[in-house]
């Protein structure tokens, strides 16, 4: 380096990341993938035995008052 305060020169290159870069990498992008299909069955799951849930509830009075 040419210039009067060459400590100038010696200072670190600006850094940059990208926040998206992970879209690149296979194995992060197959991680996601399976935790976002694992969220939809878990959501897929609670729906089905909220709907069993009510549908016993009901099977239950129509015994009860049917008695």
């Amino acid at each position: 380096c040419n210039q009067k305060n060459t400590f100038i020169c010696e200072i670190d290159p600006k850094i940059t990341i990208d926040p998206m870069s992970w879209r690149g990498d296979t194995l992060a992008v197959a991680f996601v993938g399976v935790l976002i299909a694992a969220v939809v069955l878990v959501g897929a799951a609670l729906i089905c035995w909220y709907s069993k849930s009510k549908h016993r509830h009901l099977q239950r009075l129509e015994r009860r008052n049917s008695i």
